[in-house]
């Protein structure tokens, strides 16, 4: 579940719940080929240093915890999973440009607008489909959220009681 976080297990915390993996569909091919490019050219140090980055992410914040893939503690391999993606996207417009030609400005803005299209994607992915759900942190938060709002609004001359089980409370 770990180690297929970024492609296909889909977070199952409360706090961040997209129903999908950390990575979109395209964006997640083109992370598998820059994976295996590194993996290919794991003698190399930085992609060595990508390897071991995104590695160590999925051991210690997926394999070593509970819960796994909780999106908060893969975050910290959002950069590595992003210079995978670029260096894949890289070694396809380079093997692009010997097979069929072209000025090195073209391929590199050709390569530029694919990232951009990705990104633009994933950005309306969060901000119109993820971000409009307003599911943040499951119902007892929602409540929870609208209760403090109401208690805010009443003013500091307000003394409030909460009973909240069995729906919110603490147990032991």
């Amino acid at each position: 579940k770990s180690a297929l976080a970024f492609n296909y297990t889909v977070d199952p915390t409360f706090w961040y719940r997209p129903g999908i993996p950390l990575l979109r569909l395209v964006p997640s091919i083109i992370f598998v080929f820059g994976l295996a490019l590194s993996l290919a050219s794991m003698r190399r140090l930085d992609c060595f240093l990508l390897l071991l980055w995104i590695g160590a992410t999925v051991i210690f914040a997926g394999v070593l915890l509970e819960n796994p893939p909780s999106s908060q503690r893969y975050v910290i391999a959002a950069p590595a999973v992003c210079m995978l993606v670029a260096l894949a996207l890289v070694w396809v417009g380079r093997r692009l440009q010997s097979l069929l030609g072209g000025r090195s400005v073209i391929w590199t803005a050709g390569i530029l607008v694919v990232a951009l299209w990705i990104a633009q994607a994933d950005a309306r992915f969060y901000l119109d489909e993820y971000t409009t759900s307003a599911d943040f942190g499951g119902l007892n938060t929602e409540v929870a959220n609208r209760a403090a709002d109401y208690l805010n609004d009443l003013g500091p001359e307000w003394q409030a009681f909460f009973f909240g089980p069995p729906r919110m409370g603490i147990s032991k």
